[in-house]
C-alpha cells in the first residue's frame, strides 16, 4: 500500500521502501535518491528521470542544484531572468533566486545559456561548474559551447571525464580564455590528457589535479614545459605517482607558482627542489613524505613571500625549523610532536600577523607555552587551535575571559579544546566568539 504522498514516513517505511525497491523508492529520502541519480549523466537525469514522478523530480532537482554552481539573478524587470557573473553578486545579492527553480529540464538550462549571449544587460558567464556528476562529453560539449568568455571551468569529481572527453573539449573556443581548470577526483585522466590540457589552455593559470591518481612524473613534466612560468597555482594533494623528478621540473620552469599543494604525496624534498620559487605564498607539506630541518631553512630562506606554511605531522622537523619561520599568517604544526613552550613563544614572536595557528596533537604544548603565545600580542590571529594539547583548566579562563582574551587576541574568533585531556569534560569543546 503506498503512502500519500506529504505523510510523515517512520523508520519502518523506509526499511520497506530499501526490501521493495521496485514499489516503493519513490519514498526513499530525495538527498539519497539525488545521490543515486549523481550516477547519471545530466542527459538522463533532466530528461527522463525527472518525468517519473513528483518525488524523482524534487529529488532530481536537488542532485542539479548541487551539480550547476550557476547563480540566477533576477533584474528590475520580473520576467526578465538572465545569469550575472561574480563581479555583481555584492550589488544585487538579496534579489539571488534559487536555481532549482528555474531549472526544470536540461534544455531549459541550454536556453539559459543560449539567451545570455543575446542580452545587452547580462555580463556573460565567467565561471562554471559540473562537480560530481557522471556528465557524458556531448551535454558538457553543449554547455560549455554557450560560454565562450568562460574563465574558471571546474569538473571536479566528474567520473566520467577521461582523456577523449578533454580532447573533444579542448577544441571549443571557449578554452582559449579559461585561467582556472579544476579536474580535481576525475581519476580516469591519465599522463596523455594533462598534455592534451596543456597544450590547449593559453591563458591557464591554476590547475587543480588532485587526486588523479593515474598520474605520473610525466604528467608534472608536461605542465612545466607547456605551462610553465604562467602557472601560479597547483594542487597536487594525493598524487600517488609522482616523485622528486616531476617536482624538480615544476620548480625549475613554473618560477611564477604562488600555491604549491604536495599534501599526501610520496615525495622527499630536498632542500634545493624549492628554492628556485622565489614567489611562493602557500606551501602545503601535510604528510609529504618526512622533511628534515634543512628543507625548511632552505625554504625560509629563498621564499621569502611565503605566508602559509602547513607542515603538519612531520616528525623530524625540530625546534630549529619552528624558530626560523617568519612572517606568516596561517602555520600548521599539527603532531609535530618536537614542537614545546619555547618554540611556540619563538613563532609568536617572528610572525606578528599571524591569524592562523594550529597546534592539535602538539603534547609538549601547555598552558604556560600558550601564556607566552598571549605576550606576544597577536592582533590578527583569529584561530587557535589546541586540540590534544596538554593544557589544563587554565585555558577555561582564557576561553570565558573576554577581558583577557580581548587583551591578548583581540581577533580571536575560534579557540578549539576539543580533546584536551586536563581540561573539565564541559569545556572539551571549540568556541566560537561573535560571528565567524
Amino acid at each position: 500500500m503506498l503512502v500519500p504522498r506529504g505523510t510523515s514516513l517512520s523508520i519502518n517505511t523506509y526499511v520497506v521502501a530499501i526490501c521493495n525497491p521496485q514499489q516503493n523508492m519513490i519514498h526513499l529520502p530525495h538527498e539519497l535518491l539525488a545521490h543515486v541519480f549523481g550516477y547519471l549523466d545530466i542527459l538522463s537525469t533532466c530528461k527522463n528521470i525527472q518525468l517519473v514522478s513528483h518525488a524523482f523530480n524534487e529529488a532530481a532537482l536537488f542532485q542539479l542544484n548541487s551539480v550547476f554552481s550557476l547563480d540566477l539573478w533576477k533584474c528590475d524587470n520580473k520576467n526578465n531572468m538572465f545569469f550575472q557573473s561574480e563581479d555583481k553578486q555584492n550589488v544585487i545579492y538579496k534579489r539571488r533566486e534559487s536555481i532549482s527553480q528555474q531549472l526544470r529540464s536540461f534544455s531549459a538550462l541550454e536556453k539559459i545559456l543560449t539567451d545570455i549571449n543575446t542580452k545587452s544587460n547580462a555580463t556573460p558567464i565567467t565561471k562554471f561548474s559540473l562537480d560530481f556528476c557522471a556528465c557524458l562529453v556531448r551535454p558538457i560539449q553543449e554547455l560549455l559551447i554557450h560560454c565562450p568568455n568562460l574563465e574558471e571551468l571546474s569538473l571536479r569529481g566528474n567520473v566520467r571525464i577521461n582523456d577523449r572527453v578533454m580532447e573533444v573539449i579542448s577544441t571549443l573556443p571557449c578554452m582559449n580564455s579559461i585561467k582556472v581548470l579544476n579536474i580535481s577526483s576525475c581519476r580516469k585522466i591519465t599522463d596523455a590528457g594533462i598534455a592534451t590540457i596543456c597544450e590547449s589552455l593559453p591563458n591557464l593559470t591554476d590547475l587543480y589535479i588532485r587526486g588523479i591518481y593515474r598520474l605520473s612524473d610525466k604528467a608534472l613534466i608536461s605542465i612545466a614545459n607547456k605551462v610553465g612560468p604562467r602557472l601560479r597555482l597547483l594542487d597536487l594533494q594525493g598524487m600517488i605517482g609522482i616523485s622528486n623528478v616531476g617536482l624538480s621540473e615544476i620548480a625549475k620552469k613554473c618560477t611564477s607558482l604562488e600555491y604549491l599543494s604536495l599534501q599526501n604525496c610520496p615525495v622527499i624534498l630536498q632542500p634545493q627542489d624549492l628554492e628556485t620559487l622565489p614567489k611562493l605564498k602557500t606551501l602545503i607539506l601535510i604528510n609529504a613524505g618526512l622533511i628534515q630541518d634543512v628543507v625548511i631553512e632552505s625554504i625560509v630562506k629563498n621564499c621569502t613571500d611565503l605566508t602559509r606554511l602547513e607542515v603538519q605531522n612531520q616528525h623530524l622537523l625540530t625546534n630549529k625549523s619552528f624558530c626560523i619561520m617568519q612572517n606568516l599568517t596561517r602555520l600548521n604544526v599539527m603532531e609535530c610532536n618536537a614542537l614545546n613552550n619555547d618554540a611556540v613563544q619563538t613563532i609568536g614572536y617572528n610572525n606578528p600577523l599571524l591569524e592562523e595557528l594550529e597546534l592539535k596533537k602538539c603534547s609538549a604544548v601547555d598552558s604556560e607555552g600558550v601564556k607566552r603565545l598571549e605576550q606576544c600580542r597577536l592582533k590578527n590571529l583569529r584561530i587557535l587551535n589546541l586540540t590534544n594539547t596538554s593544557v589544563d583548566e587554565q585555558m577555561i579562563d582564557l576561553a570565558l575571559n573576554a577581558e583577557r582574551r580581548n587583551k591578548a587576541f583581540p581577533a580571536l574568533k575560534i579557540l578549539n579544546l576539543t580533546e584536551v585531556a586536563n581540561v573539565s569534560h564541559q569545556y572539551q569543546k571549540a568556541f566560537f566568539y561573535d560571528k565567524y
